[in-house]
């Protein structure tokens, strides 16, 4: 039928060796599917309406689905509030990529995917319409495969180009601060950092410059004076270790009335959570 028509034309998408595979799948469709299944690579297909008609084994262990088994009937709507694209703005089912190729685009795009409880991870997708050599659409398919790992670290390359650059373009660190606080807010995609040196005459932490927005008041969050072994950034100070707080709201009988504060302002001001590390 028209699902296996599908699967043979899988093949087109995946390179020499699967498209020869999807020759012999003319005479074992099955053959394709136990292939596809074999592959590191997530694979997805649809019909012409959008139906999915395949999810391989490893597209399934993302989803946490049984490697065997009808494709899920509700799959779109398992996509609800799971998939971003690379600025973390939410992708609606028609805008995936696999939605995309099955109204006739060919798409190669990363697409990132958040679900609750797990790191998130980046994957880059191909996706292209599946069309007969007499020209008739049969669907579309989309081939995933994961690399977070690889997009971090050109993150970070970039981070270190940057602040390098900053670096040398200025005279001094308080000079530098703004654009070094740019790029590492950049790479870790967090929306503010601020960034404290020991004054030498008094010896206190004094703030000398920060970068980002936050949805209160500037004023407010940023430029506090720190209190030595009190609040994130003063335990730092004092321990030479970094602090990190999943829940800076999360308010604790041992805090100090400094802390609550501080703790205050940064709800106000959209912070949920916060990393501190000695320079």
């Amino acid at each position: 039928g028209q699902d296996e028509s599908t699967l043979r034309h899988v093949g087109d998408l995946l390179g020499p060796a699967i498209t020869a595979a999807g020759r012999r799948a003319d005479r074992d469709a099955g053959f394709l599917a136990a292939l596809l299944d074999s592959l590191s690579v997530g694979v997805l297909a649809c019909d012409p309406d959008g139906r999915i008609v395949l999810l391989n084994r490893a597209l399934r262990e993302v989803h946490g689905l049984p490697a065997h088994g009808e494709v899920p009937a509700d799959y779109p709507a398992m996509t609800d509030g799971l998939l971003y694209d690379t600025d973390l703005r939410p992708l609606s089912w028609e805008q995936t990529p696999l939605m995309r190729a099955r109204d006739g685009e060919k798409v190669h795009a990363d697409i990132v995917a958040v679900a609750p409880g797990q790191r998130v991870r980046t994957f880059a997708v191909t996706a292209q319409p599946i069309v007969t050599a007499a020209g008739l659409r049969l669907g579309a398919v989309a081939v995933s495969h994961e690399v977070t790992a690889l997009r971090r670290a050109e993150h970070f390359r970039t981070c270190h180009l940057d602040v390098e650059r900053a670096l040398a373009r200025a005279a001094s660190i308080t000079d530098a601060a703004p654009a070094v606080l740019r790029a590492v807010v950049s790479a870790l995609g967090w929306n503010s950092a601020e960034l404290f040196l020991v004054d030498d005459d008094t010896a206190g932490l004094n703030a000398i410059a920060h970068w980002g927005v936050t949805g209160g008041n500037p004023g407010e969050f940023f430029d506090h004076t720190p209190v030595r072994d009190a609040g994130v950034t003063g335990r730092v100070w004092q321990t030479g270790r970094p602090v990190w707080v999943p829940d800076i709201a999360a308010v604790d009988e041992h805090m100090t009335p400094f802390e609550r504060q501080r703790a205050e302002i940064c709800a106000r001001n959209g912070i949920r959570t916060v990393l501190a590390v000695p320079v």
